[in-house]
């Protein structure tokens, strides 16, 4: 299924600027993340579930987003015990990003780096982040199985809303859902 990222990855190495008006996302392939849990905000297990959709399908074509979440749904193919610890600062999903900058000052979203986001984006997020961690019973700290996770936002967060996804990303949310739920036998 994700043999595409694979021979993409091998192939591209990391994106040209040219080859997307987005900017370069920071390439991680081949990263080994030593079993440790997947760190993730409070919005972005919905876009997790979502890109496993499109990269299931190759329908994922902006070469900056296969670099930047390629690495994170592997992790969701290759490891299927894989768990989820929900955190509120800078994450696995934010290591990709190509705005992402050292920064000794740090950021609202974590120590030593910056991303660039204004101060209203910073309260849109976290806005966001308290509306699905009170939608799925969590809270910052929460450890989770992923196939645990899947079934928490099938039950409770069926319709995206803005912030973690929103109308647009629905029918890939709907499918990634289902692929996840086949794949842990849910």
């Amino acid at each position: 299924m994700l043999g595409g990222l694979a021979a993409f990855l091998a192939a591209k190495g990391t994106v040209d600027a040219q080859d997307s008006p987005a900017k370069l996302a920071i390439d991680r392939s081949g990263i080994d993340w030593n079993g440790r849990p997947m760190y993730l905000r409070a919005y972005h297990p919905p876009y997790i579930v979502s890109y496993y959709a499109l990269m299931r399908e190759n329908k994922l074509t902006s070469p900056a987003s296969i670099v930047k979440w390629g690495p994170l749904v592997k992790r969701v193919e290759d490891e299927p015990d894989l768990t989820v610890l929900i955190i509120q600062s800078y994450d696995d999903a934010c290591a990709g990003c190509y705005a992402l900058k050292p920064d000794p000052r740090g950021h609202p979203w974590g120590v030593g780096y910056s991303c660039g986001a204004d101060p209203a984006k910073v309260r849109e997020v976290t806005r966001y982040s308290r509306r699905i961690l009170g939608d799925l019973g969590l809270y910052y700290g929460s450890e989770i199985p992923m196939r645990e996770l899947v079934l928490l936002l099938a039950e409770n967060v069926p319709v995206l809303y803005e912030g973690i996804g929103g109308e647009g990303n629905q029918e890939m949310y709907d499918k990634g859902l289902a692929y996840l739920k086949q794949k842990y036998r849910l």
